[in-house]
């Protein structure tokens, strides 16, 4: 039996974050076998609802109200091996643990870590951010600390390649890239002393329920708060996706168009479900636009969504990664290049429209243009999918099997 210790995901993210959980549940399953593997999942918020069903792993919560927290008790209780009940407990995991996974999907990136850090502050952030493989190291020689394939860089703010090269040469065992790019940031921003391994997203093997391609007549619609961001200085993002939504509801009447908001944190005041709404009551097109709601799906039902589609338009990766995927014919608006090479991974490169003034106009070309191909383009996903797949099994299996 294979004790896996896996964190980094946040489920109340309804499905960016939970399709890299069900991801790497099915990859294990896989390598190891259903019947001889053992998850264990740690969330460091406690949620309940729909948006904990469906997970192989068993639930817990990291015992501590931050990694600070968590990384002096971890010390206490390495010099006195006294700690609280619930904190034996943790602990007890990470001693047992064959392997320590990081499911995290984007790292060490200037966009998102917008202030400068010193070396100190930079290697500090680092031990927060991955404070359970860091002291699981304390607890048991053997585990290997795996990080799963995420987007890397641009490093562009000072003491972030610090922050990386800590990171990567000091508490990992094993550092995945999801693209070639993503990797090359790393070697050539930090002093990497490992390989980085390419692989595609773990999300892109979360399950779902296969449909008829064409049968519901239905376009999903992917928004999302960061794109509003990255777009800020290249045109109103809202206002572009209201040209589109308009040009769609004339253009296909008889669709369903249904808004799905990726991130519906209830820890963030502001996020998907925020533009979602704002443009449903913009677009003068209420009685057209459907929002799905975040606590009320759980992420397999999203994805479920995204594959009875005909067509999805996304402004956020992991929606991207569910359509791919689902072998539905998939828009993209990206603001990283982690979006050009999932694509180029599909066989898919022309369907991107980026951080451009003209984008709306775009947008409405590029829609024109694969909606009238969607037939023949669902078809090529058919066998990307299978290569994708493979791909990703066939990395894995072999960074696992050092342990057997």
């Amino acid at each position: 039996m294979k004790n896996i210790v896996m964190y980094g995901s946040f489920i109340e993210y309804n499905l960016g974050l939970p399709s890299l959980l069900h991801g790497a549940e099915e990859l294990l399953c896989r390598i190891f076998g259903e019947d001889n593997v053992n998850f264990v999942y740690y969330e460091s918020n406690k949620l309940g609802g729909r948006i904990l069903d469906n997970f192989k792993s068993k639930i817990k919560y990291t015992p501590f109200e931050n990694s600070k927290v968590m990384l002096k008790s971890a010390i206490k209780y390495r010099l006195t091996k006294r700690c609280k009940k619930e904190e034996e407990d943790f602990f007890a995991d990470l001693k047992s643990a064959d392997y320590i996974v990081d499911i995290y999907g984007i790292c060490f990136c200037s966009k998102l870590e917008k202030s400068p850090m010193s070396s100190f502050k930079a290697r500090y952030s680092a031990l927060m951010q991955f404070t359970i493989p860091y002291i699981a190291k304390w607890f048991n020689k053997k585990v290997i600390n795996i990080k799963t394939a995420a987007s890397y860089g641009p490093f562009n703010t000072k003491g972030l390649n610090i922050k990386a090269e800590f990171a990567v040469n000091k508490i990992f065992d094993c550092v995945f890239s999801r693209e070639k790019q993503s990797a090359q940031a790393l070697y050539n921003s930090c002093n990497v002393n490992k390989e980085i391994l390419i692989s595609p997203d773990l999300a892109n093997i979360m399950r779902y329920e296969q449909a008829e391609y064409g049968a519901n007549k239905q376009i999903a619609v992917v928004v999302s708060h960061q794109l509003e961001t990255q777009w800020k200085e290249n045109g109103d993002y809202k206002q572009q996706v209201i040209g589109l939504l308009k040009h769609i509801a004339n253009k296909l009447p008889e669709y369903k168009i249904i808004m799905i908001p990726n991130e519906t944190s209830p820890f963030k005041k502001y996020n998907d479900i925020s533009v979602a709404e704002r443009i449903k009551e913009l677009s003068g097109l209420a009685e057209r636009l459907v929002v799905l709601s975040g606590p009320d799906l759980n992420a397999v039902e999203i994805k479920n969504e995204i594959a009875q589609s005909d067509l999805v338009i996304s402004a956020r990766y992991h929606s991207c990664v569910a359509a791919l995927s689902s072998t539905t014919p998939t828009l993209v608006m990206g603001w990283h290049y982690k979006y050009d090479e999932l694509l180029e991974l599909y066989g898919q490169k022309e369907w991107i429209v980026s951080d451009m003034q003209d984008s709306e106009k775009n947008l409405i070309l590029k829609f024109d243009d694969l909606w009238e191909k969607r037939a023949g383009v669902h078809e090529e996903l058919l066998c990307a999918f299978a290569n994708v797949q493979n791909a990703l099994y066939n990395s894995y299996k072999n960074v696992f099997a050092v342990k057997d």
